[in-house]
């Protein structure tokens, strides 16, 4: 009977640096993910000549949260929250002049 010498191979090996190759690819932790930066936009929420000088601000409520700005002073906001302050002095000022007509009066609408 012959016997023959066992050779060992190196496919453990191989094995072994294909496993450390993949733990230096894949991540043990998840990146944390860093918040997209708005762009930011400085404007002027225009003075009121109907509301007296000591009570010039603007006061609006979106979502549940009351904001609270003080009309011609320079303001920077992220541009969503600007569009959205901006949409609504403009629906303000686009009242019809049948409802203006009513407004701050003692007449009734029909």
């Amino acid at each position: 009977m012959a016997t023959t010498k066992k050779t060992t191979t190196k496919k453990t090996t191989a094995k072994k640096v294909v496993a450390e190759q993949l733990e230096e690819v894949i991540p043990t932790k998840p990146e944390p993910v860093k918040p997209k930066e708005e762009e930011k936009v400085s404007y002027v929420i225009p003075k009121d000549p109907g509301l007296a000088s000591n009570d010039q601000y603007f006061e609006w409520c979106c979502n549940g949260i009351n904001y609270r700005f003080k009309r011609g002073e320079v303001l920077t906001h992220p541009r969503s929250l600007y569009e959205a302050i901006s949409e609504k002095l403009f629906s303000r000022e686009r009242i019809s002049p049948f409802i203006a007509e009513f407004k701050n009066t003692s007449k009734k609408l029909n």
